[in-house]
């Protein structure tokens, strides 16, 4: 494990290190101050000196990339990653948005007393961020789902800090052979054979919320063939008892199927254990139903039986969507000059007409790229006609029609950026789709989705 760097180093003439976070196999986690913002920050460093072999830099460079592409309000949002000297020697870096608030290993070792309702939410509040993160294409695996590496601030939000055990093994499938990663006690048994799968994190889930039931770790507790006998250390109610033991189940096939299957499970136990329950969509969609808007949301949502009148206010310039607008720029940049040459070089006109389709598709994307960072979109439904404005810079556009061709809404690829698709809400009337709120957060959308969907409905 490598030493700490001293207060006050500063690294890449900008982050001054303040004191250490976490120490992990794979990294120090420093608060630091942002000479440049003013704001706290977390950098973790690993140094290269220090390492006995090239896993843990292999895990960091894996959870720097991954990292980049996350965007849920439970995980810090990253904000960049360099290479910097430090009297260690070089060190790799990564920087993100520090979490607020106190591990959960450290409130209940200040002696912290947890109801059962209050285990019930935040399993609720980590199952939402596994979903999140199991529902990727790739999925991500967590592989270290810990108290240690779970923070709760003092308003209740749920954060999850140490991302350096990340994998990404093929959709619904264990990766045999992987590295063994995460931390005794918490480990899924197909963990121990290098098979991680998204099933593990929910092992991993049941034995954080099991340590905040009885302050004891997991491993400390007995074990009836592999499956841990914790129902004399806890007094819970027996449905919430027959949960938690789903999740701890030591056989993969005997856990829930995904962590959405666990949410409603835990939301809808009278409904999700009836012998005559029918389908994993219909789990999926009272799931939906129960979404809520996001503390952290701008949106603005008014909706009774009759009416409903959504406003998203400018997202402004933000890393989701920046290297489409480079390419934008790169486009019209090319275009232009092309065009300068053509006519510096006197070609003929119908060699310079030809350059006029490509204009075409480049004003149109830059004005998409433009109202994607700076529109101002309104819509109103009511029981006759819709309407939906995206404005930009005093510019209108306007879609309508009438309400009874609204089918529904979901959620649609608007386009895929570094082999991740990139989401936008699609209200779909007929054989038109209108597709807007692609830089909203996914909760964001999620939550969105439902509200149309159930208005619709409604209609």
């Amino acid at each position: 494990m490598q030493p700490a760097l001293a207060d006050g180093t500063i690294l890449q003439d900008r982050y001054q290190l303040l004191g250490v976070l976490e120490q992990g196999s794979n990294g120090i986690t420093y608060a630091a101050k942002d000479d440049a913002t003013g704001q706290t920050v977390a950098v973790k460093v690993l140094v290269l000196a220090e390492l006995k072999d090239w896993s843990p830099l292999e895990q960091f460079e894996r959870e720097t990339k991954l990292r980049q592409d996350l965007d849920h309000p439970s995980i810090p949002r990253y904000l960049d990653h360099f290479q910097a000297s430090t009297d260690q020697g070089k060190a790799f870096c990564m920087v993100q948005a520090i979490a607020q608030g106190k591990s959960l290993a450290a409130r209940v070792n200040e002696g912290w007393h947890i109801s059962e309702t209050e285990v019930q939410q935040i399993a609720r509040d980590l199952l939402d961020v596994l979903a999140y993160l199991h529902e990727l294409h790739p999925p991500i695996v967590h592989r270290d789902l810990t108290p240690e590496n779970i923070v709760l601030s003092d308003e209740g939000q749920i954060v999850i800090v140490d991302f350096g055990a990340v994998q990404t093994p093929p959709l619904d499938e264990p990766m045999p052979g992987g590295t063994i990663v995460g931390t005794h006690g918490y480990m899924a048994p197909e963990q121990f054979r290098g098979a991680a799968c998204p099933a593990s994190d929910l092992y991993a889930l049941g034995g954080t919320l099991l340590f905040l039931l009885t302050h004891r770790s997991p491993s400390d507790l007995p074990q009836t063939r592999m499956a841990i006998d914790f129902r004399d250390a806890v007094n819970l109610s027996e449905t919430f008892t027959d949960w938690l033991e789903r999740l701890l189940e030591p056989m993969v096939e005997d856990r829930f199927v995904s962590a959405t299957d666990a949410r409603f499970a835990l939301d809808h136990p009278e409904t999700y254990y009836k012998e005559t329950y029918y389908t994993e969509s219909d789990r999926q969609a009272a799931l939906v139903s129960s979404l809520s808007k996001p503390s952290q949301s701008q949106v603005q949502l008014d909706r009774s039986r009759d009416k409903l009148k959504l406003v998203i206010p400018p997202q402004g310039l933000q890393t989701e969507a920046i290297a489409l607008g480079v390419f934008v720029l790169f486009w019209n940049g090319l275009l232009f000059f092309w065009t300068f040459m053509a006519v510096a070089l006197e070609t003929p006109m119908p060699a310079q007409l030809l350059s006029l389709p490509f204009w075409g598709i480049g004003l149109w994307m830059l004005i998409e790229m433009l109202t994607m960072f700076f529109g101002h979109t309104e819509l109103e439904v009511d029981g006759t006609y819709y309407r939906l404005r995206q404005q930009v810079f005093g510019w209108n556009r306007f879609q309508e029609g009438t309400t009874r061709h609204l089918d529904n809404a979901e959620l649609q690829t608007s386009y895929n950026l570094s082999d991740r698709s990139v989401q936008c809400i699609a209200l779909k009337a007929g054989m038109k789709t209108h597709k807007f709120g692609i830089l909203l957060s996914a909760p964001e959308k999620a939550w969105l989705v439902q509200e149309l969907s159930t208005f619709l409905q409604q209609q």
